[in-house]
């Protein structure tokens, strides 16, 4: 749980370093509009996370469906895993 924990509060660090990084390379200088930019880059699974642990902290959802959401999380997980291994490329 600790190891959780210190991982996901670094990969903020993380990200803010290629950030500046990014940004002292000068590879931000041909962006236009850079609230479309971060919009696009965005992963939007994120905002689905947020609001189904809304959900779950608010009690909106019973725990029936906590553990079946788990459950689709540890396959999907494992989905994404074998498609990286694999090399999957939905596109072709």
């Amino acid at each position: 749980m600790l190891a959780k924990t210190v991982r996901n509060a670094t990969i903020g660090f993380v990200v803010l370093g290629y950030a500046i990084y990014w940004a002292k390379q000068n590879q931000g200088g041909h962006v236009g509009n850079k609230a479309m930019f971060l919009w696009q880059k965005f992963p939007k699974f994120v905002l689905g996370f947020v609001v189904v642990s809304g959900l779950a902290t608010a009690g909106g959802l019973t725990q029936s469906q906590v553990a079946d959401l788990a459950n689709l999380s540890r396959w999907a997980f494992l989905l994404t895993l074998r498609g990286v291994g694999l090399r999957t490329n939905i596109a072709n």
